[in-house]
């Protein structure tokens, strides 16, 4: 018998190799080490990739030992990945149709939901493992009619939204909502300031990414900073982004970014952003919940916004090609019916 406890090390390896692979698809796994993680429990992963017709993409198949005082146990569990895993050229991606954005200006293909179904809501399950579900949510109202998209529109209608004639290009299935994970930045590293409860920043100047960890309800204030490795306000991985603004952020006069590595702008996709007065200058991937309020600020990468955006004015985004093509750590894109699928899991007997 292997024993109860070593089966559910083996359970908790997956879960682990899951979080690994949202970030790094061709993550290899422990490489024969093992991992504890309580007591006398602990895991050990090994991947293989090998191309897969039937799916039209690369299937890794994740074993995991997991181990105990009562023995060892493998479980195995197959994904299928293929090239949807970055942003692509969608330098806008908005994930609701309820957008009042007047006189803005984006210079970057951006997709947008004009229909009851257009998008698959990312969350965790009871179990922890990474789930999409169709949104079937009411439309909103679309409001861009003064914004002038420079690019393709990426939408579902043959409708123009923007102001002139936009190039549309029309999806034919679901875009699923970006995975998220930020544990990994509330780990110490030379490259980051981590602040457990800070809710004002006020004339800092650093290169290294400033990561907030703030209570439920807390708002942020960012006044006259200048954050070259860019901000992340950090949220746990379980919460449900649909269920609205976890935190709010109020950005004034600040720099948030660079154009390089690690193409951090402000990673928030928990809180609700406002910012006016001038000098809102963002660079890099801007993941936020909402938007209320947001005068004149310019974004340089790619913005995505899940819930609503309301009193938006001036917005100016351009795409970043470094940035479309190198997303930060924590984020993974899985496009429309593109990305990483996780198949069911059960028994290792073996077999290739």
């Amino acid at each position: 018998m292997h024993g109860v406890r070593a089966e559910f090390s083996a359970e908790s390896g997956l879960a682990y190799a899951q979080k690994r692979l949202m970030n790094d698809p061709y993550w290899e796994g422990t490489d024969d080490t093992w991992i504890e993680f309580s007591g006398e429990q602990s895991f050990k992963i090994a991947i293989t990739f090998e191309e897969d017709d039937a799916f039209a993409g690369t299937k890794a198949v994740i074993r995991s030992t997991g181990r105990s005082s009562e023995g060892e146990h493998t479980l195995r569990m197959e994904a299928i990945i293929d090239t949807g895993g970055t942003a692509g050229d969608a330098a806008g991606v908005f994930l609701s149709a309820d957008i009042e954005m007047t006189q803005g200006k984006l210079n970057g293909d951006v997709l947008i939901p004009d229909v009851v179904g257009a998008i698959e809501d990312y969350f965790l399950d009871e179990d922890g493992n990474p789930t999409w579900e169709l949104n079937e949510d009411p439309l909103g109202t679309l409001a861009v009619d003064t914004t002038n998209a420079i690019k393709t529109v990426r939408q579902f209608t043959e409708t123009q939204h923007f102001k002139g004639n936009s190039s549309i290009e029309l999806e034919d299935s679901p875009y699923k909502m970006p995975a998220w994970d930020l544990d990994a930045y509330t780990e110490p590293s030379d490259s980051r300031m981590i602040l457990d409860g800070v809710t004002s920043l006020s004339g800092l100047n650093t290169s290294q990414t400033v990561v907030v960890l703030l209570d439920e309800g807390d708002t942020l204030t960012v006044t006259d900073c200048t954050l070259h490795g860019g901000l992340v306000v950090w949220a746990p991985s379980e919460y449900n982004l649909r269920s609205g603004a976890r935190n709010s952020v109020t950005v004034s006069s600040s720099n948030i970014g660079t154009g390089s590595d690690p193409h951090i702008g402000l990673m928030a996709p928990a809180a609700e952003v406002s910012g006016s007065g001038g000098g809102l200058n963002f660079h890099g991937l801007c993941f936020w919940n909402s938007i209320d309020g947001l005068d004149s600020a310019h974004i340089t990468g790619a913005l995505v916004v899940v819930n609503g955006i309301a009193n938006c004015h001036k917005l100016n985004l351009n795409g970043h090609p470094q940035t479309l093509a190198n997303m930060p750590d924590g984020i993974a894109f899985q496009g429309s019916g593109e990305g990483i699928t996780f198949l069911t899991a059960g028994e290792d007997y073996g077999e290739e």
